[in-house]
């Protein structure tokens, strides 16, 4: 009993190993959706103040017209907008770092986020943390981890009685 529970737990692990090194060595795609988060960073670092920073989904990042805002206010806008797949958190932890006195800050959450807790979800974690270099996994929570490996781990279905 004991050989099967260790050739089980080597395989498991294998197993985790093999999907870890193959995720984390999987080239970035610079041309896809997701590597416009970068450009969007270098926004935040050098658009000049006062600045209206605007974070959200694709309802951000397609609909809203910064220029005219800009134009309207006379203030700069920044629109930080990517995909709700992400959810709120995550760019919202990403950007605090480059939030100053002064900025004025707008959030507009996608309807699917005040379900998952702002945490995203699977379909977009994984192909954006590829395309930005696994960017500030260090502020990811365990929630948002599940998100990037979920689909990999397998799990076992609770069985009803």
């Amino acid at each position: 009993m004991n050989k099967f529970i260790i050739k089980a737990l080597s395989l498991i692990v294998l197993f985790i190993v093999v999907v870890m090194i193959l995720i984390f060595a999987m080239p970035k795609d610079n041309n896809s959706y997701f590597s416009e988060y970068r450009c969007k960073i270098h926004l935040l670092e050098s658009v000049a103040q006062p600045r209206v920073i605007i974070i959200g989904g694709s309802g951000v990042a397609f609909g809203t017209d910064s220029k005219r805002i800009k134009d309207s206010l006379n203030i700069n806008v920044v629109n930080f907008g990517l995909h709700a797949g992400l959810g709120i958190r995550y760019p919202l932890e990403d950007c605090l770092e480059y939030i100053k006195k002064g900025d004025i800050v707008a959030i507009q959450m996608e309807y699917e986020n005040y379900f998952s807790g702002g945490n995203g979800g699977p379909e977009a974690f994984l192909p954006f943390m590829i395309s930005t270099g696994w960017r500030k996994t260090h502020n990811l929570n365990i929630y948002q981890w599940e998100n990037i490996f979920g689909n990999y781990i397998p799990v076992v279905p609770e069985s009803s009685v």
